[in-house]
């Protein structure tokens, strides 16, 4: 299929937004709809705040298949753990169900774990990789998860406690460089994002609470791995944990790596978290699909090895 072009943005604009492209909307996406398919472009003006917030989503989401129906949540077995997932949930839940969820990055993750270590899961959403997790590290070892959803923190509570895990810490709260608020958008199902808080909200918006990792402190005794996966906030959870970092040492983390949500911040882009790399003087790593850990030297090469992906899981080895 070609490329979209200029008409068809108009058309997504009108259709998504019900307005013609402003001029600076124009110019950014202009140059950029060459290297895109139609799908990736319709996928881009969706992910727009304005769209979330807007009367098609809005209509989109109280008459997708299971809204208002009260489906409820089920239990499910997977990889030996006892889960509470939605069902209706297509980001998370579904591959939870089917026992899959991210295959190339869980036992990535599981391999860095040992009895005993402290596992901080940021963005914890259903808490796959905090139960999981809990196994791992065994009771005297320990996980914090942070999830500022309310009903993926219930899920994740549900399963924890389904388990019999007495080894977790859940806090609804959204982990950030700095204490205040934000607004949490919802992408459908259990999937999320923060926002500013600017008094703009959309269905299913939450306001929540934001807090430096940094506050936490006093509730680890050691820091061993970290799992940052927050939709483009992941250079402020780490730039929210420098006192952490500094009394337990820096710990192996696996972050999310989208350039694009990166830039939804200020001083916050794909240049910006490689300058913290090399501050934080770590090595890097990226977990390919198929589970093959290709090291990069720098952010450069890592975003080179985007390709036609959306993102890549990043793996950062503290160096000695």
């Amino acid at each position: 299929m070609a490329a979209p072009d200029e008409a068809d943005l108009r058309a997504a604009f009108r259709l998504l937004l019900g307005r013609e492209p402003d001029e600076e909307g124009r110019q950014w996406w202009l140059p950029r709809l060459a290297q895109l398919s139609m799908e990736e472009m319709v996928t881009g003006v969706m992910d727009s705040r304005e769209f979330r917030s807007g009367a098609v989503c809005q209509h989109l989401l109280a008459t997708a298949p299971g809204a208002g129906t009260g489906a409820g949540t089920i239990q499910v077995d997977a990889v030996g753990l006892k889960f509470w997932i939605d069902p209706t949930d297509r980001f998370i839940g579904s591959e939870v169900a089917r026992g899959a969820y991210e295959p190339h990055l869980t036992p990535a993750i599981l391999a860095e774990l040992t009895p005993g270590a402290t596992f901080v899961d940021v963005g914890a959403n259903i808490g796959w990789y905090s139960v999981l997790a809990a196994r791992a590290v065994g009771a005297q070892g320990r996980v914090l998860a942070f999830e500022p959803d309310p009903e993926n923190i219930d899920l994740l509570l549900r399963s924890v406690t389904s388990n019999g895990f007495a080894n977790v810490t859940a806090l609804p709260v959204a982990l950030s460089d700095r204490t205040g608020t934000a607004v949490l958008q919802r992408y459908g199902g259990s999937n999320a994002a923060l926002f500013a808080d600017d008094g703009a909200k959309g269905v299913g918006d939450h306001r929540v609470s934001c807090l430096p990792l940094d506050v936490f402190g006093d509730l680890l005794t050691r820091l061993d791995v970290m799992k940052v996966d927050v939709e483009g906030a992941e250079l402020l959870v780490l730039r929210g944990a420098d006192t952490v970092f500094s009394r337990y040492g820096r710990p192996v983390i696996f972050l999310e790596f989208t350039p694009s949500a990166l830039e939804r911040f200020p001083t916050s882009s794909a240049d910006h978290l490689g300058a913290w790399v090399t501050e934080y003087r770590y090595d890097m790593a990226v977990v390919r699909s198929s589970g093959e850990a290709v090291a990069a030297a720098d952010i450069g090469a890592v975003s080179d090895l985007l390709g036609d992906e959306q993102h890549l899981d990043v793996k950062l080895t503290p160096r000695s």
